[in-house]
């Protein structure tokens, strides 16, 4: 840089073809500051640790895992999260799942939920500020297992493996589906972008802050921008996959909810449904049946699944527990 350039300056760079501008990058200059570490210990304090008891009711043993301000069930038959509940509001229906949807139109997502059965008993084991839970079961054609890592301030890591025992198919969606309340209808994320600028507005906007649907009528001719058309299923601004996502989070106004933690390798969208929200997390993501020249040429026709082939992938969520965590 020029001698006497300030930390803090703007440089702007202009790239262009002839007349054309091909892009643009504007770049801060400061001097680097290199951040205290933390010690692990510090973080661990301002949480109390995590307590484990076992529910009676009436559909059986069902272990309660609780930490400062919230709670998380374990269903003692399946061996998965059932719920979590933070200052009294429930904010996560059932444990994040192994989510697979063929590119065939007519095909639906697999597996069902509800399908999961358990071939060993849960194991819930408590280990220094952790708790795990390692479920082995399978679904129709899924052999495999969960582990979940929950930790005193909020942290959940689900992850899977799974061998897939069905017919060879071209999958467009193949990672973890889960459910929320239909209150936590604020969606916000931040990306790494094929580009380095979009319009505002765009619904692969690098960052993004939208509310399940814009107000706009879900039928007619729109004179309103393409991110703002609406449908029972959310605004395109809000039910649009985003891809490569560094973080994102999933909340009610006053800001509890969800936060989710990437490193721009996988996708996420979410849907409006007619009692709750349902959130995708995808490690793949891309194809179609339709020969669409440009989508087959970036997407391809789906990552193939074959008989026999192993199936892994991790979830970091992260609970918002306090007013405006969101924000």
């Amino acid at each position: 840089m020029p001698q006497g350039t300030q930390s803090g300056s703007d440089l702007e760079l202009r790239f262009s073809n002839g007349g054309r501008l091909v892009n643009e990058f504007t770049v801060q200059i400061r001097t680097p500051v290199v951040a205290a570490s933390t010690p692990p210990s510090a973080s661990l304090e301002s949480s109390a640790a995590l307590r484990v008891h076992k529910q009676e009711l009436l559909s059986g043993i069902t272990p309660r895992i609780e930490g400062d301000g919230f709670s998380l069930g374990v269903s003692g038959e399946r061996g998965l999260l059932q719920y979590a509940v933070t200052n009294g509001d429930t904010v996560l229906y059932d444990q994040p799942q192994i989510h697979i949807l063929p590119t065939l139109g007519s095909s639906p997502a697999f597996p069902e939920a509800l399908t999961w059965s358990l071939d060993r008993p849960v194991d819930i084991s408590k280990a220094g500020d952790a708790v795990t839970i390692t479920a082995q079961g399978h679904y129709p054609n899924l052999v495999g297992s969960y582990r979940t890592v929950m930790t005193s301030n909020g942290d959940v890591s689900i992850s899977y493996d799974f061998e897939y025992g069905g017919a060879e198919i071209a999958a467009r969606e193949v990672g973890f589906r889960f459910e929320v309340p239909l209150r936590l209808d604020r969606l916000s994320w931040v990306r790494k972008g094929e580009l380095s600028w979009y319009p505002e507005g765009h619904i692969g906007a690098l960052t993004g802050d939208v509310q399940s649907h814009s107000g706009r009528p879900s039928f007619g001719t729109p004179t309103w921008p393409y991110e703002e058309d609406d449908a029972p299923m959310g605004s395109n601004a809000y039910r649009s996959t985003k891809r490569n996502i560094i973080t994102a989070t999933v909340r009610e106004p006053s800001g509890y909810g969800w936060t989710i933690q990437s490193d721009g390798s996988q996708h996420l969208r979410a849907t409006v449904e007619s009692d709750r929200i349902a959130v995708y997390v995808n490690d793949w993501y891309g194809g179609s049946p339709a020969e669409i020249g440009e989508y087959i040429e970036n997407y391809g026709h789906g990552k193939m699944l074959r008989t026999g082939e192993r199936i892994h992938a991790t979830l970091h969520l992260r609970l918002l527990r306090t007013p405006d965590a969101g924000n």
